[in-house]
């Protein structure tokens, strides 16, 4: 009886090491706080402090928080920010970490560099990477999530969804309520401005400088940052600047509207009235066309058989 009470105790023991993992402060700048899993009150952060699983933190405004985790694995929290945080090992055999980021509402940046397995979840999106570096923003009022890559390889999916796509270094994607990812565009050089507000100008780029990433130019206007668009003016304000910005718009992604017009164009010429050579006859008539699938152009034969009557006319046209 007393081997089999000793066996449990060192069962108990065990699990506890592997749930034991924490997250430690290595910096922060502003104000940040912590609930933790058994306690109503919230705790302020400092440096040094560790963070565990099933903790919820909060950044506020005008703050950087830099968590570090296992083997050189770090989470950075920007300004007005909430993430649920949760870590522990896979087993003992590989002591592999398992990461989970609920990111609530705000950006966070998490890079990934080995024996770690990290998942990011937003209200409409998942983000997974085994070695890969990737800025996720995720918008409360639109339910909007936008990907950064800087680095690895990084999966985007719905979170509804099991189809997803692969998110290469210096793309950016962003995933809507119900919709799979948007086509990957390359990282602007407001994508890079935005990021260097967020979470460092030394630190994103000497991020960019090691993964060889060089932002391409800005296109279009309007009032939210988008991957083909500029940032307004008025957003240089101070009191713009208290809150995180909508960081993407539906209606302004030309990826999303390159798409939709490749998957939805439909290639023809109108179905004409043929002009006979006498009434009461059965006409059939031969033609070629020219027409475009996929951005390319293929010959086409028209065949169009046609019955005309003094109180209707009938016709078909076959195309191949």
């Amino acid at each position: 009886m007393s081997q089999i009470k000793a066996y449990i105790f060192l069962i108990c023991i065990f699990t506890s090491l592997l749930s034991a993992q924490t997250f430690e402060v290595h910096s922060i700048t502003g104000n940040a706080k912590v609930q933790r899993p058994d306690k109503r009150e919230w705790e302020k952060i400092s440096s040094g402090s560790k963070l565990s699983d099933n903790d919820l933190v909060e950044t506020f405004f005008q703050t950087r928080l830099i968590l570090t985790f296992g083997n050189n694995n770090q989470v950075i929290l920007g300004s007005n920010s909430r993430v649920l945080l949760n870590i522990s090992t896979t087993s003992q055999q590989d002591s592999v970490l398992k990461v989970n980021l609920t990111l609530f509402g705000g950006a966070i940046y998490t890079k990934t560099v080995s024996g770690c397995h990290t998942v990011i979840y937003t209200a409409n999106a998942v983000c997974e990477m085994d070695s890969g570096s990737v800025s996720t923003v995720a918008d409360i009022k639109t339910g909007e999530s936008g990907f950064h890559s800087l680095g690895g390889l990084v999966y985007v999916r719905n979170i509804a969804h099991q189809k997803g796509l692969e998110l290469h270094p210096g793309m950016t994607t962003m995933v809507l309520p119900s919709k799979e990812p948007a086509v990957p565009l390359f990282i602007t050089h407001r994508h890079t401005a935005l990021l260097k507000s967020l979470f460092g100008d030394e630190f994103i780029e000497n991020e960019m400088e090691a993964m060889k990433i060089e932002p391409t130019e800005d296109y279009g206007t309007g009032s939210h940052l988008t991957p083909s668009q500029t940032l307004p003016p008025e957003s240089n304000k101070p009191s713009d600047q208290e809150m995180p910005k909508n960081q993407f718009s539906l209606d302004r992604i030309y990826g999303i509207i390159l798409e939709s017009q490749k998957s939805e164009t439909r290639f023809y010429t109108p179905l004409q009235r043929p002009v006979y050579a006498a009434s009461n006859k059965l006409i059939l008539s031969a033609g070629t066309d020219i027409g475009f699938y996929d951005g390319k152009r293929y010959p086409a034969l028209t065949i169009q058989p046609s019955l005309n009557l003094p109180v209707f006319s009938l016709g078909l046209r076959l195309r191949f």
